[in-house]
């Protein structure tokens, strides 16, 4: 009865009445509500493709950030029979260090790095980041309503939530899939505006030692029901062999999305 009526009172007043309302049931109220509109969206598309800019970046001798990767390409998102997408990349254009490379090298590097994604178990646009609330993944994470955000996101006056992976015997062989975040979701629609994430667990090679792993994604509407990413960052630092330090920074931009053009129903 309590949750029913948070929802309610979240349905009339959605920012004003948060003074009177318990956190745990505002925190189920606004992740329950989350959770619909995404299994909604999720129900109109079967597919979507995104035109798409890559920048990887790199700290010179000088310790500058220097741009040293440029790709642009589409990316394909198909939904598969279990309701996840399969994630297909197609590069047209590569540089480096601001040259233009060869274009038939392009299938064989789009092929590399699949297969790469795929040994690290790399997540890409595909993964969900509703994820951790659904109720087999909630149980491994701490999960606290805190408050909403002291600005504007983008536009939006948001809610935050932050979760944070238990460390525990359950979840020890699982911390290297798991997150940190915080989340922040759009008082009136309740679809995620941006979410600032790192893993809950770093890992290391031989010859690199991973530092701070940072990442961010900030989605827009694509029109009165869907909305979409549309940037994804990543800051990182480690040391390499010989105590080198290395800061690496990422950021990939989506547009022109083009949803359900398999099967001839691309909205509008």
């Amino acid at each position: 009865m309590r949750t029913s009526l948070t929802i309610l009172l979240i349905l009339l007043f959605p920012v004003y009445c948060l003074g009177g309302i318990p956190d745990d049931s505002l925190l189920n109220a606004i992740v329950g509500r989350l959770l619909d509109n995404h299994q909604a969206q999720l129900a109109l598309i079967n597919d979507i493709t995104y035109d798409v800019v890559s920048y990887e970046k790199r700290t010179d001798g000088d310790g500058k950030v220097k741009e040293t990767k440029k790709y642009i390409k589409k990316i394909r998102l198909d939904k598969g029979p279990d309701g996840k997408f399969l994630n297909n990349e197609t590069i047209y254009e590569y540089y480096i260090n601001g040259e233009k490379q060869n274009d038939a090298d392009l299938a064989k590097l789009a092929r590399e790095r699949a297969e790469n994604k795929k040994k690290r178990g790399g997540q890409g646009i595909d993964y969900d980041m509703t994820r951790p609330f659904k109720p087999e993944k909630r149980g491994h994470y701490v999960i606290r309503y805190l408050g909403l955000a002291e600005e504007k996101i983008d536009g939006y006056d948001c809610y935050k939530v932050g979760i944070e992976a238990k460390d525990n015997k359950e979840t020890k062989s699982l911390l290297d899939t798991l997150i940190n975040a915080v989340y922040y979701i759009d008082t009136v629609s309740y679809n995620l505006v941006r979410v600032d994430f790192s893993p809950a667990r770093l890992t290391s090679k031989l010859m690199f030692k991973l530092r701070a792993l940072d990442m961010s994604v900030r989605y827009e509407p694509y029109d009165s029901t869907l909305w979409l990413p549309r940037q994804f960052t990543i800051k990182g630092r480690g040391k390499a062999a010989l105590l080198v330090g290395v800061y690496f920074e990422g950021e990939e931009l989506y547009s022109n999305p083009v949803i359900n053009s398999e099967a001839g129903e691309k909205r509008e």
